[in-house]
């Protein structure tokens, strides 16, 4: 397969990276969690997983979590039993019912005492957190803005290091590898 790119613009050019960064402390977070219980009788664990669930909205919703906030995916119920060779079907030890859940958590205030509270629950495991800024796009908007402006001033300095005034932009790209962009124009 043979693929072929545009010519070089016949100008001169000039190839800058523009960069811009900032530190930004987090406002918000993701909770994931999973509720888990494994017992004889399956009927037994779903129950402690069910009451556990009970506990954790309490918790949650005495915390200033909405119910919005807070999604418990289906329980699995997944069968355990003993190994054997030969891949044969050896008796049930038990079952393994567990729940996943996620919440969002829109102010971190309380996000201290919420992960204690949970942590300390039993049957709980697998705890992780994302944290995030709600502000993420304006962020993200003002650094492509300032990444710009330092492309813009790189290439006005390397211009008249050269002697020459830059005119327009001929091409933009967002992506870290220019050689790939030289690679649209078509070389290699």
């Amino acid at each position: 397969m043979s693929c072929h790119g545009g010519s070089l613009p016949d100008l001169p050019f000039i190839l800058v990276k523009g960069e811009a960064s900032a530190k930004v402390k987090p406002n918000e977070a993701k909770l994931f969690f999973e509720i888990m219980d494994f017992n004889k009788a399956s009927k037994e664990a779903l129950a402690t997983v069910n009451k556990r669930r009970k506990d954790v909205l309490l918790n949650l919703l005495k915390n200033g979590v909405n119910e919005n906030q807070i999604t418990f995916s289906p329980a699995d119920n997944d069968v355990k039993r003993a190994d054997g060779p030969k891949y044969q079907s050896h008796d049930i030890l038990g079952y393994e019912i567990s729940q996943n859940v996620s919440i969002e958590i829109s102010s971190l205030d309380n996000y201290s005492k919420i992960i204690d509270e949970i942590m300390a629950l039993q049957n709980i495991k697998n705890i992780r957190s994302e944290f995030s800024v709600s502000n993420a796009k304006d962020i993200s908007s003002r650094l492509t803005a300032d990444a710009c402006n330092d492309a813009k001033q790189k290439a006005n300095e390397l211009a008249g290091g050269l002697g020459v005034a830059i005119g327009s932009a001929f091409a933009v790209t967002q992506e870290s590898d220019f050689p790939s962009m030289i690679a649209r124009f078509g070389l290699n």
